[in-house]
């Protein structure tokens, strides 16, 4: 390895660990936020592979890409997200019958899931659903007081799996009791990982200081 190479490698480090440390990113779902709200220990625990049979979305802001073709052909698409996001993404851009509610009326009755952090036991398992929405559609997988909270729709060949609250995914919730073996059930070992929100010019920084360190677990 030539002297000029060496030394390019380790000016990109430093370059990554004072920009980190200067500029610390606090922003929620970002891959580079280390803290609560960050999703960095789920970039980290399971990479982001450019192909992939699974594929997990997380709506933070608007994503029209229409990810049909993909499940069609035999892959399975993962959604979380901002209720209105999902159903809107549900609705509008793959046209599926499964969406997000703020509550289930049935009869004179009003079910309420949103609020509280759910813990959900199945089995000898305990999970942590915070802020949960009822999942209306679908195969239910995960239920809680009989309503859905993980729910499965067959799709051409594939599946998607809408899931009732993104903030599982966030470093906060990631690891509490048995979180990464459902998100590990879910996901495999090679997903690839969109995460749909703002970005800013901090983060194409890191993401060209991440490339130039030839990373391949947080794009």
């Amino acid at each position: 390895m030539s002297r000029v190479l060496v030394i390019g490698i380790l000016v990109v480090i430093l370059m990554t660990f004072l920009t980190t440390s200067l500029y610390p990113d606090n922003m929620a779902f970002s891959a580079y936020n280390t803290g609560y709200s960050g999703t960095s220990c789920l970039l980290r625990y399971f990479g982001n592979y450019s192909e992939s049979n699974i594929t997990l979305l997380l709506l933070v802001t608007n994503y029209n890409v229409n990810l049909s073709n993909y499940v069609r052909y035999g892959n399975t698409l993962i959604i979380a997200g901002n209720e209105s996001l999902v159903n809107y993404y549900m609705t509008k851009v793959l046209k599926v019958p499964l969406i997000l509610g703020d509550e289930l009326i049935n009869g004179k009755n009003y079910y309420y899931l949103t609020g509280p952090i759910l813990l959900v036991k199945d089995g000898s398992l305990l999970f942590v659903f915070p802020y949960v929405h009822p999942v209306i559609g679908g195969n239910s997988l995960m239920s809680y007081n009989n309503q859905s909270i993980i729910s499965l729709l067959e799709y051409g060949k594939g599946r998607i799996i809408l899931i009732g609250t993104p903030l599982i995914f966030l470093n906060k919730y990631y690891d509490l009791q048995n979180n990464t073996i459902l998100l590990k059930l879910l996901l495999g070992s090679h997903p690839t990982i969109i995460i749909s929100r703002p970005t800013y010019p901090i983060d194409e920084f890191k993401e060209l200081l991440s490339t130039l360190l030839l990373s391949d677990k947080i794009r």
